[in-house]
């Protein structure tokens, strides 16, 4: 009898060690899909002309940053597309997170004027991407064209007309040190105190 229960205390411990590797079985392959979704979004990038210039693993995905280019006819850069991607869902964010600005040259030696925000779009509220996009937007912005660099836009009024977009978007742009000024916006210098304090927060 004694050699019955003993059979049945192994039985019942082998039992237990195969649920226990199928359930790690099932993990790996969970993680085996995770990384080769996110492998076929860098390969995305790999494909077009833009630059990537924040890479950085969160829960299960991956979260990039990426910038395009447009020149002028003096090879300057005239345009700066930011966009900011999250390779779980890669066409998705692909089509409704970006940061869209000129650069103006004037003067008596065509120098560098200011850069106006022409759009500036997150369709993933709640998630800190705004805050995130604009912050190395600005991180960029400062390698390009130094920290004293005048930056301006105007507001869009379809924030103005529902209050939590409204006050999340000048949460954002405030976070940064832009004077709001009815629909203008405005900043004389890149903070990069701030830019530095909030990339230690993320990484926390």
């Amino acid at each position: 009898m004694s050699a019955i229960f003993k059979n049945k205390k192994k039985l019942t411990e082998a039992y237990s060690l195969i649920l226990d590797y199928d359930k790690e079985l099932n993990r790996l392959r969970k993680e085996n899909n995770i990384l080769k979704r996110n492998l076929s979004g860098l390969e995305f990038f790999n494909n077009n002309n833009r630059i990537i210039i924040f890479c950085q693993p969160i829960r299960n995905t991956i979260l990039i940053i990426s910038v395009t280019y447009k020149l002028d006819y003096k090879k300057r850069i005239k345009n700066l597309y930011f966009k900011i991607n999250d390779l779980s869902n890669l066409i998705r964010s692909n089509l409704l997170n970006f940061l869209d600005i000129d650069v103006c040259y004037g003067g008596e030696f065509d120098a560098l004027e200011h850069l106006i925000i022409k759009d500036f779009i997150i369709k993933t509220p709640n998630k800190g991407f705004g805050s995130l996009l604009l912050r190395e937007a600005l991180f960029h912005i400062s390698q390009l064209f130094g920290e004293y660099v005048k930056i301006t836009g105007l507001l869009s009024s379809v924030d103005e007309e529902d209050s939590n977009n409204k006050n999340r978007r000048n949460h954002v742009y405030q976070k940064f040190g832009f004077e709001i000024d009815g629909s203008y916006i405005k900043i004389t210098a890149i903070p990069l105190d701030k830019i530095a304090e909030e990339r230690q927060k993320w990484n926390n």
